[in-house]
């Protein structure tokens, strides 16, 4: 039987493949693989998170409301759905103005945050 450079060049190629392969499988924790997808999950929710809960009232009319509360004694304001913490005064007023005048936004915002619930806590 003769080893043609070829056939010689297939196996080294395929040893070194076959040695990262075994390392890989070695090395690689799913679990904390799935913990790291889940952290990133959850921190992209905060950013997803509208932070402003708007209803509509028997006459018609539109309230908006901010999520953020500030904790007494403390200078940061806390989102009550999502648990963002910022040290920025002028957020809640920002967010409420911003979505009253624009409600597709919100709507949009909200959809893209309750798709991502859905995937996190599988509701």
């Amino acid at each position: 039987m003769e080893i043609t450079a070829l056939s010689l060049v297939g196996i080294i190629v395929l040893i070194i493949v076959g040695g990262v392969a075994i390392k890989i499988g070695f090395s690689f924790d799913i679990n904390a693989w799935i913990q790291g997808r889940l952290k990133h999950r959850k921190e992209t929710l905060k950013i997803l998170c509208p932070h402003t809960d708007i209803t509509v009232k028997d006459d018609k009319s539109v309230e908006v409301q901010s999520l953020f509360t500030s904790p007494f004694g403390t200078s940061s304001w806390i989102c009550s759905k999502c648990g963002m913490t910022t040290h920025d005064s002028d957020i809640p007023q920002r967010l409420t103005e911003h979505y009253l005048n624009n409600i597709d936004d919100y709507i949009k915002q909200l959809k893209k945050f309750n798709k991502l619930v859905k995937k996190i806590y599988k509701a």
